[in-house]
Order: structure tokens, then sequence, then C-alpha cells
């Protein structure tokens, strides 16, 4: 290393005389020393301090850079001499140098156990700008050495949280490949993105959703969002929308659909008139499957869901229970029911929606059209307008087999009911899952006024209901005489039919003693002599039940026709 004893043995016992003896020499660097480095170099490597802090006093560059591009300052750090470390700062040396390995101060400082260096700089403008021959920022480096004191710094300088490596990863790719949630959070918090593509195209989200923390790390991001807009910060909203001007993804997290919610649930015109130049919004639905008009709906911003309607957007896009905004709709009228500004204010909605050719007839999971969820919340002028409507489909079943005519007799809605019959949309002989028409409901509910209601429109006496009974014979054998006298009035029946047994409607009469039902049916053209499945003919009935009156009126009626009993 010395190419003379003297001075190996001075440097050797750290005299400061040293200095002063190759200046008088005038020796050069070849001339002393074996290798190319200075007197200060070698005297920082080697903790021979007070030879060093002798020549810094006197030297007139103190930002001279050995063959490796290294400053003074660097190799203080590198060699662990703290006290050369804090006299160069405070020489004013420069902090910004970058070595041949296109490392800066912060890399020194990262590989640095010692807290101390980094303490002294930490209030220090340190560019914090370039990277390493592994393509490593000095966050990802502070980050992969356990520094997260340095991480916390540079993110304070506004160091680039997306820059990639190599790899194409971010810092956020592998706080989140390390399971470090809450520094993830935190880089979110300093911009970072989460649908970088690293050159295996994974983004972070996809590296949370592998490790079961996407919903942490999507409600993270909501968080996020929020506090932008709670504090009003525009221009940094801005810059977002511009960042993420390509994110299509609307699988998991679309960031400009994110801020476009935001915007409108915190009415913020700004924000949400830059959205307009991104179609492509107003025509999806986000992760939680609601569209940016379902979202004026839910938020109550009812100008917003005007403008889009003028957006070219999809007016039918449905969410994950496929109920569109019609459906929305519905249930905020049910909300503000009994506020009649609102519900005037939605009903605008509404007609705009209808104007618009809505589809009426979607059905959500539960298989509601909107007319069934109306029913059901008892919105009589809603249940109004979408029965005129001309494109309604009032024969759609729900996944209970019930129709919106069903649904209305039971939720005791009989205006509706009545309402449905009387525009004749409706197929009123629909039979339902459990095998009942609205005849037959009323019926069993001994409901007379819609029990004629429904045939004078048409309802059909001749079904056959489970056991292959009609209305008829479901009437004689529940013995209600008053709809059995309204059948009659109507006559638009087949008077022989059979049962699955083979029992025709007289039959069931002679087994229910109603003597009155049997002439009236034999008036009516009924053939006495039809045998059920056993045989046996109404006659038979009669007088196995000793019923000589029945059996008399059977045997009069078949001598009338000429045909024998």
């Amino acid at each position: 290393m010395f190419k003379y004893r003297k001075v190996r043995r001075m440097f050797e016992d750290d005299d400061p005389k040293l200095y002063y003896y190759l200046e008088n020499k005038k020796f050069t660097i070849s001339d002393v020393f074996k290798d190319s480095e200075d007197l200060i170099e070698k005297a920082i490597k080697h903790h021979k301090n007070t030879i060093a802090e002798t020549a810094i006093t006197y030297c007139d560059n103190l930002n001279t850079l050995n063959d490796n591009n290294q400053s003074y300052l660097m190799l203080a750090v590198q060699y662990n001499n703290y006290p050369i470390f804090k006299l160069l700062l405070e020489k004013g040396v420069d902090l910004n140098v970058v070595d041949n390995n296109r490392e800066s101060l912060w890399f020194y400082l990262v590989n640095n156990p010692n807290s101390e260096f980094f303490a002294l700089v930490a209030d220090k403008d340190i560019d914090v700008k370039g990277f390493n021959l592994q393509g490593e920022n000095a966050l990802i480096y502070a980050y992969k050495k356990g520094r997260k004191e340095i991480c916390l710094r540079l993110l304070d300088q506004h160091i680039f949280v997306n820059h990639i490596d190599k790899d194409g990863n971010t810092i956020l790719h592998y706080a989140l490949w390390n399971n470090d949630l809450e520094f993830a959070y935190l880089l979110i918090e300093y911009g970072a993105h989460i649908f970088i593509q690293n050159y295996h195209q994974i983004t972070p989200m996809d590296i949370a959703k592998e490790k079961g923390f996407d919903k942490q790390l999507r409600n993270k991001v909501i968080e996020f969002f929020d506090s932008l807009f709670k504090n009003n910060n525009i221009e940094y909203i801005s810059n977002l929308l511009i960042d993420y001007a390509d994110n299509q993804d609307f699988q998991e997290i679309n960031i400009p659909f994110l801020i476009a919610v935001f915007a409108i649930k915190y009415d913020n015109r700004d924000i949400f008139e830059k959205i307009w130049r991104n179609p492509v919004l107003f025509n999806n639905i986000d992760y939680r499957g609601k569209s940016l008009l379902m979202y004026c709906i839910e938020f109550g911003r009812l100008v917003y869901a005007r403008k889009i309607f003028y957006l070219e957007s999809n007016i039918n896009l449905c969410d994950f229970d496929n109920r569109s905004v019609l459906f929305y709709i519905i249930e905020r009228l049910h909300e503000y029911r009994n506020d009649l500004n609102a519900q005037k204010e939605y009903m605008l909605i509404i007609d705009e929606l209808l104007d618009r050719r809505i589809d009426v007839n979607i059905q959500d999971i539960n298989g509601d059209t909107a007319l069934m969820l109306a029913i059901k919340l008892k919105l009589p002028r809603i249940i109004d307008q979408l029965i005129q409507n001309p494109d309604i489909d009032l024969n759609i079943t729900n996944n209970d087999g019930k129709t919106a005519l069903i649904l209305a007799y039971e939720m005791g809605d009989y205006r509706t009911f009545q309402q449905i019959i009387a525009s004749r949309k409706a197929d009123i002989n629909k039979i339902d899952k459990e095998s009942k028409t609205p005849l037959l409901l009323a019926l069993e509910d001994d409901n007379l006024d819609l029990f004629d209601f429904l045939l004078r429109y048409g309802a059909d006496l001749n079904i056959k209901y489970k056991g292959g009974h009609t209305i008829l014979m479901l009437a004689i054998n529940m013995k209600k005489t008053r709809f059995i006298v309204k059948i009659f009035e109507h006559l638009n029946f087949d008077v022989d039919l059979q049962d699955d047994t083979g029992k025709t409607a007289l039959i069931h009469a002679v087994v229910n003693n109603d003597i009155k039902v049997v002439e009236a049916l034999l008036k009516c053209g009924a053939n006495p002599n039809i045998e059920d499945n056993d045989k046996n003919t109404a006659i038979l009935y009669a007088l196995s039940k000793d019923n000589f009156e029945i059996a008399r009126i059977i045997k009069h009626y078949s001598e009338k026709l000429g045909v024998s009993s």
C-alpha cells in the first residue's frame, strides 16, 4: 500500500504530520502509494481520523471522486466512519453523487446499519431519482434491506413510488409478497398503483388475491380515495385519472370508475365532468356489481343521473343480483314514501327511463320483475305506470312460479289485481307452481267479488287442477253454493269433464247429496250415464247413499233424454 516505510509508519500511527510531510515533499499519489487511493480515502477506510481531519481541513476539493466514482462522503458511510461523515457534512460536500454502480448516497445509507448516519441527513435535500444496475430505486432497495425508516423518508421526499425494477416489480409488489399489509396501505396513500403489471403480467392486486387479502387491499384503496375527496384534493385526483386512464379492468377495482363514484357521492362536479370523456365508465359495472347510474340513485344525485342518460349509457345494466337501475329507484321510492317532493323527483327519473325504453321485464335473481317489486313494496303510482307500459309482460313468473297477478292477490292488493286483469295483458288462467290459478285462489279465499270479476274477464272454467278437478268440482266439494251459482251464470264450461278418477261434476254433486246442483247440471245437459274408473254412474252413487230423491231425478232426466241409466 505504501512505497516508503516512513509514510507507512506515520499512517499507522495516525500522525497528522503525514499530511504536511507529503505536502512539503510535493509527492503525488503515485509517488507514495501503490494504488490510486489518495490520503483522505485511505484515512477514511482505515479510520485514521486525525490524518483524515487534517487532510480534509486543507483540501481544496472535497468533492473529489475515486476510480469507482465514489465521494469521500460515500466512503465514510461504506466504512462506517461516522466522525468523518459528520465532518464532511459540516464542510458542505456534494450529497448527490452517483457511483459507477449508479448508486447514490441513499444506497450507502441503506447498507450501513448504523442509524446515526441516516439521522444526520434525514432533513437534507438529497436527490431521490435514479436507480442502480439492478433497476432498483432507493425505495425498493431500502425496503428489500429492511430499512423502513429510510423508506418513509424517501416517500416524504416524493420518490417515484411506482418505479419498476429489472423484473418489472414495484415496491408494492414486494410489500404484498412479504404479507406486509400495513406498509402496502401506506404505499397506496403515497400513490402506489395496484394494477401495474410486472414482466410476468402479475399486478399487486393479483398478489393480494392469491394471498387472500384482496378485499382488505381494495377497502384500503377505497378509504384512500374517500379521504382525497373529503380533503378536496382535486389536483391529485385529476392526476390519478390521467395515470389510470388505460385501466379497463372492472372485475377487481377500476380507479377511474371509483373516482366517478366518489365524485357522485360528494357532489364534485369538477371531477364528474372529467369523467364524461370516458364513456366506457357509463357502460360497465364495478366489482360490487353497480353502474354509475345506480350509484346516482343510491346517493340521491338525480341531476347526475339525468346527465348520464345523455352520455350514451346503457340503462339496462344489471347488478350481480340482476337488478337494473329501475329496481333501485323503486326501492328509493319506498324509502321516501312519506316525502312527496322526493317521490316527485324519483318519478321524473322513472318517466325518463320509460321514455328511453328501459327493459321493464328484467328479472332479478329471485325472478321478480320491477312490477313485482313495486307490488311487494305497495307503490301504486309506479304500479300503474308499469302496467300501462306497452312493453310490459304480465305473464312472467318468478322463481316461486308466481305472476304479478298472483302476487297482487297474495298481497291483498285487489286494486292492482283488478287493474292487471282489466289491462287484458295478463293470462288470468296461468297456473303457478302450486297448480293454482287466480280463480282457484278466489274460491279458496271465499272472495266472490274477485271470482265474479275473473269470470267476467274470461277465466277458464275447464282448467283441471290437482286430481283433475275443475273449479266446479272443487266448489261442489267445498259446498260453496254462491260460487256454484256464479259458475252457472256464465255457462261457459264443459259439463261432462272428468277428473283423474273419472268422476264428473254430476257425480261429485251426487256424492255431496246436493240435489239443487244435480238438477242444475242435468238441466245444463250433464250426461248421467258417464262411468267413472270403477264403472259407477251418477245413479249408482245415489243408490249407494240411499238418496232415492236424487236417483229419481237422474232417472227422470235419463228417460227424458231417451237413454237407459
